[in-house]
């Protein structure tokens, strides 16, 4: 879960925030960074800058701080998986007084300046780009000194700028921007995501661009997926076109238990197909059918779906779903089912068309609703929702809701962490497929 901690701590410590050229600062960002974020500082009015980069600098007063608020802040990952802030220096005259008043110690490399912040993070500035990076031990901090000195002294086609990523990201118009490889997302969040992807496709190809918003105690991401390749390109809005809109028909069934909570709205035979080519769910569908025919049931399916996974690690509880069902020809097989299971397992009845699976400790239900409806896990309670938190998902092609309560943030990253109280609360995450 720490992917999620970072993303989420970067993302959202932007929200907060309101010498050279208008882009040069940005070629201090490697060009072969798989994910980055922007944010257009001056867009986004809810926090005053002064008092998140006094929580981010670790200072006392931030007035003429020396960074220029005015253009765009990136935060970014590196293909070793460590992660980077970058932003524009106005004054580093101005920021080395800032930063020496507030007791720290700066170090002079390669043109470049630096000092810690906290006990693992980095960071560097020139004339031109700030940087800072971690999270690094006490034993790294030379060599991340060494690299990022590269970093703020290289040319354009060195940097993010020469990047077809960056091109993309250029294009998205929103205040807070985002385009990531998949495989550079939170863990949940990807194999979501990668339902449809093409069989063959590597984990590089395959990418996530997305418009970011916070809306009261909710941050919001509407982004596609897409792949610089054409061809698997093609194959990716192809495997899209077989998702109908959601209509949110299931929002009153979303439950607080549940840390990740999926949408849809399919077809059963397109649905099967998608799960089928997903690497992420072969393996629940395989262990589902040595018992129940469980392939034989999603392919009933017709309309919303809702997929529930209780923890971060989908170790505690029961992975929960909802789905709407066109028929229920799967009703008379059930009998042989509770026959033919294998040994220390058993199906019994538990109402009207409704069954208790029993393995050990391991125990679920599983059975058709009087409205047509098939669950599997607990048969789940209505609850009341609020309204905006359905506008999110309404004609999405998919949208994933997460309960940010159930994440167990570390204590070990000081700096960043400490944004969030600058903030405010953020309850939910809420991420969509166009």
């Amino acid at each position: 879960m720490s992917k999620y901690l970072l993303w989420l701590v970067g993302i959202t410590m932007t929200l907060g925030l309101g010498s050279c050229s208008d882009s040069d600062y940005i070629n201090a960002i490697p060009k072969r960074s798989p994910a980055v974020v922007s944010v257009d500082l001056m867009s986004t009015a809810d926090v005053s800058a002064q008092r998140v980069l006094r929580a981010l600098f670790q200072v006392g007063a931030a007035d003429g701080n020396g960074v220029d608020i005015s253009k765009k802040m990136y935060i970014f990952e590196l293909p070793d998986g460590s992660y980077g802030l970058c932003a524009a220096v106005s004054s580093s005259d101005k920021l080395a007084d800032l930063l020496t008043q507030s007791g720290h110690r700066l170090t002079d490399f390669q043109g470049c300046h630096f000092t810690t912040l906290g006990s693992s993070w980095l960071m560097g500035y020139s004339d031109c780009s700030l940087l800072v990076m971690g999270p690094v031990t006490v034993e790294g901090q030379p060599e991340l000194m060494r690299q990022m000195s590269v970093y703020l002294n290289q040319d354009e086609d060195k940097g993010l700028r020469a990047s077809r990523l960056f091109e993309r990201l250029d294009t998205i118009s929103a205040p807070i921007a985002l385009v990531s490889q998949l495989q550079s997302l939170p863990e949940q969040m990807a194999a979501t995501l990668s339902l449809g992807m093409p069989k063959g496709a590597r984990p590089d190809q395959v990418y996530y661009a997305a418009g970011v918003s916070r809306h009261d105690r909710a941050l919001v991401i509407h982004g596609q997926t897409f792949s610089f390749n054409h061809t698997v390109d093609t194959q990716i809005a192809q495997a899209k076109s077989k998702l109908g809109g959601i209509d949110g028909s299931f929002m009153a069934s979303l439950q607080d238990s549940c840390f990740a909570t999926l949408f849809m709205h399919v077809r059963g035979a397109d649905f099967l197909q998608l799960l089928q080519a997903s690497p992420a769910t072969q393996t629940l569908l395989a262990g589902a059918n040595a018992v129940i025919d469980i392939n034989s049931i999603i392919s009933t399916f017709d309309g919303e779906v809702m997929v529930g996974v209780p923890s971060p690690n989908g170790k505690q509880g029961m992975v929960q779903l909802l789905a709407h069902c066109q028929r229920a020809d799967w009703l008379p097989h059930v009998a042989y089912w509770k026959k033919s299971v294998p040994s220390g397992v058993s199906i019994t009845d538990a109402g009207r068309d409704r069954w208790r699976y029993t393995s050990g400790s391991t125990s679920f239900c599983f059975g058709i609703q009087p409205d047509g409806c098939f669950y599997f896990g607990t048969e789940p309670q209505k609850v009341s929702r609020p309204s905006s938190l359905q506008s999110y998902m309404t004609g999405r092609k998919m949208a994933t809701v997460i309960n940010l309560n159930r994440l167990p943030f570390s204590h070990s990253m000081p700096i960043l962490g400490s944004v969030l109280g600058v903030l405010g609360p953020i309850d939910t995450m809420v991420y969509t497929l166009e």
